[in-house]
């Protein structure tokens, strides 16, 4: 038992005396920089904004991304009074396959007009979809291309700065 402590003892000893001398060595090398070093900004009166900390999102990051998940939306709408979104959606499951025309459908929901609507994840795919469907459909469904709204910070007079 005796050995085993004096032989941890000495193995304790050596890693202390590396680290310590590890330290020495690389003593002249500075690990950050010190707040009178730091790089100001290129462009006169532009601020750096550092990166948030802890997992905290800061509003303009939450901005910036939010036109990664944008979704283009058409919708459509039959032109009789009697067509069903179900009959809708079993016409486009008959005459348009979107694999043939490498468009990516993101979701497609029944909406009250008597329509569905069908999101894609970008405006070449929904323009060659809404093609597509008034192609082959377009005597029986009316097409309608969404316009992607900016979004906007109100004031009083309701009149907002747009992002």
């Amino acid at each position: 038992m005796k050995d085993e402590n004096k032989k941890l003892n000495a193995e304790v000893k050596k890693a202390t005396e590396k680290a310590t001398t590890g330290r020495d060595n690389h003593s002249g090398r500075q690990v950050a920089p010190s707040m009178d070093q730091r790089q100001q900004p290129a462009i006169a009166g532009a601020r750096q904004v550092l990166p948030s900390e802890g997992g905290r999102m800061l509003y303009s990051e939450a901005v910036r991304n939010q036109g990664e998940n944008k979704r283009y939306r058409i919708t459509l709408k039959a032109k009789d009074e009697t067509t069903t979104p179900d009959q809708i959606k079993q016409q486009l499951k008959m005459n348009i396959n979107p694999t043939d025309i490498k468009v990516g459908i993101k979701a497609v929901k029944t909406i009250r007009e008597r329509g569905i609507l069908i999101e894609t994840g970008s405006e070449e795919e929904r323009n060659t979809l809404s093609t597509e469907i008034s192609n082959k459909l377009g005597g029986k469904l009316e097409v309608i291309k969404h316009k992607i709204r900016k979004l906007s910070i109100g004031s009083k007079t309701g009149k907002g700065d747009t992002i």
